[in-house]
C-alpha cells in the first residue's frame, strides 16, 4: 500500500455540464502517478493529472442531470 499525505486545504468546484458540487483536496504520493477523475453523476471529466500531486475529489451536493430549461 501507497502511503498518501494531504498538504492542502479543502477547495470547491462545480461541474461545469451539470453543476453538482466538490470538494475536493491535493494529496501527495511518493511517485509519480497520472489518472483523471470524473462527475460521478453525469461523467464529464473535471481533472487529470500526471505528478506527485493529484486531487482526492468528495461528492458534496448532487443536482438532478440533465438541468431543466429556464423559460
Amino acid at each position: 500500500m501507497v502511503r498518501t499525505s494531504g498538504f492542502s486545504a479543502s477547495k470547491k468546484k462545480d461541474c461545469p455540464r451539470c453543476g453538482s458540487f466538490y470538494e475536493f483536496r491535493m494529496v501527495r504520493l511518493p511517485i509519480k502517478d497520472s489518472g483523471s477523475y470524473d462527475c460521478l453523476v453525469c461523467g464529464h471529466r473535471l481533472d487529470t493529472w500526471n505528478d506527485t500531486k493529484f486531487p482526492s475529489y468528495r461528492l458534496v451536493r448532487l443536482e438532478p442531470w440533465p438541468k431543466p430549461k429556464r423559460v
